[in-house]
């Protein structure tokens, strides 16, 4: 798994810690990187190599998710990025593929999610549907 490499955006600094904290357990060979901010995610994406995964968090004080993935995707046009939301809805599929996103996962299933997905390589060739 020392290929794979994920980069989490969420304003939630617990949140954040949580899912490091268990990809490093899990996966020690996974390079896990986070920001807090669109600005800090895009510093980030300049000064380091692409991640293979970006989670971006729907709804931040600063920015929506939707409107930070088209911004960031130019700087990084390789990673495949995954919307994480408390409640996936069809309408927010829907608007997720206009922005480029390849899948939507709720909070509740992202550590299932990323553990098929860092196993596995992938855990859903799709957008995830509701719980």
């Amino acid at each position: 798994m020392g290929d794979k490499d994920i980069f989490i955006l969420d304003d939630d600094p617990v949140f954040i810690a949580m899912i490091e904290r268990w990809v490093r357990t899990i996966h020690p060979t996974v390079r896990v990187r986070s920001a807090l901010t669109p600005e800090g995610a895009l510093a980030m994406l300049k000064a380091y190599p692409t991640p293979t995964h970006i989670l971006v968090d729907l709804h931040m004080p600063q920015a929506n998710g939707l409107d930070v993935v088209r911004q960031l995707t130019p700087h990084a046009p390789k990673s495949r990025f995954i919307l994480i939301t408390a409640l996936p809805t069809d309408a927010l599929e829907e608007a997720a593929r206009q922005a480029g996103i390849q899948t939507i996962v709720s909070k509740y299933q992202l550590v299932n999610y990323l553990d098929q997905l860092l196993k596995n390589g992938n855990a859903n060739p799709g957008l995830m549907k509701k719980p």
